[in-house]
C-alpha cells in the first residue's frame, strides 16, 4: 500500500522544485522586475526570486503601489523604482515601461 506524503514535505519539495527553476530561469536574465505588492511579501516563491535577484547580483527593478511603504533594507538594493496608481492598468504599464527603460540603459 502506498502511502500518502504528509502536506508539509510536498510543500517543501513543491519549494525545492520552484528554487531550482527559478535559479535556471534567474540566470539567464539580466534583470529583475519585482510587482511590490502586499502578496509579494507574503508568497514564499516571490522572496525566493527576491533573494536570488540579489545572490545573484542582479538588478532589481520594483512597481510599487502609491503610498505602499518599502522597506530601508529593499529600497536599498532596487536599482530602480515606480510608483504606480493601485488598481490602474495603464498606470502600471507606465511605471513598468519607465522601468524598463531604465534598465536598458545600462545594457
Amino acid at each position: 500500500m502506498k502511502r500518502k506524503k504528509d502536506p508539509e514535505r510536498r510543500e517543501m519539495e513543491a519549494l525545492v522544485t520552484a528554487a531550482i527553476r527559478n535559479y535556471r530561469k534567474m540566470t539567464q536574465s539580466a534583470m529583475c522586475l519585482v510587482l511590490f505588492t502586499e502578496h509579494y511579501e507574503k508568497d514564499p516563491v516571490a522572496l525566493m526570486q527576491f533573494a536570488l535577484a540579489i545572490l545573484l547580483d542582479k538588478p532589481l527593478y520594483l512597481t510599487v503601489p502609491r503610498g505602499r511603504l518599502i522597506p530601508a533594507n529593499v529600497r536599498a538594493v532596487a536599482a530602480g523604482l515606480e510608483e504606480y496608481e493601485d488598481g490602474n492598468l495603464e498606470d502600471l504599464k507606465r511605471a513598468t515601461e519607465r522601468l524598463l527603460g531604465k534598465a536598458t540603459k545600462g545594457m
